[in-house]
């Protein structure tokens, strides 16, 4: 029967609990509620952009308890719930997205660091050894390690740079 709230998007009133459990005498919840002395109940959606995904009770001890009013009332606060609960999304969303930045910054750090202290060491050792002469072969691979290298080094300023875009798509930079 819940599932028939959320199909309709429409409260749903049950004004004598007890001839409800008669006409369904499969229900075990509402057993249950009229074990604990409940006798009328007002369900409704909890929806957000046409999208139902939950419901809130309101149950009485009285039955026949919810009048028009009563529903326009009780329809507001169902509908701040609904708010709270997309503000709580929201809110875990942003939380997610923070961590996952955070730790994609990290591991960019954790690239660049020994990535730059090799490529020193490199131009050191070039520097070094090219003052008393390279061979073409030696040339050579000291030519492709500094390429790469440097290509790597590039490639990590352009993961941070889609890192920064990521976090503000609207950020505009100005550069020579």
């Amino acid at each position: 029967s819940l599932e028939q709230v959320l199909k309709a998007g429409r409260p749903r009133v049950i004004g004598d609990l007890e001839v409800y459990l008669q006409q369904h005498p499969t229900s075990q919840s509402t057993e249950l509620i009229l074990k604990d002395g409940m006798r009328s109940s007002l369900t409704f959606p909890l929806s957000l952009r046409d999208q139902a995904f939950g419901v809130v009770f309101f149950s009485s001890c009285k039955s026949h308890a919810y009048t028009l009013e009563h529903m326009k009332l009780l329809e507001s606060v169902a509908q701040g719930m609904a708010l709270v609960v997309d503000y709580y999304n929201l809110h875990q969303s942003n939380e997610e997205a923070q961590t996952q930045e955070k730790a994609f910054s990290r591991v960019i750090h954790d690239i660049r660091s020994p990535l730059a202290v090799i490529t020193g060491f490199a131009d050191l050792l070039y520097d070094s050894v090219s003052k008393v002469g390279l061979s073409g072969s030696r040339e050579k691979f000291f030519s492709v390690i500094r390429s790469n290298l440097k290509s790597m080094l590039l490639l990590t300023d352009e993961l941070s740079e889609i890192n920064r875009l990521h976090r503000d798509p609207f950020a505009v930079r100005f550069e020579p």
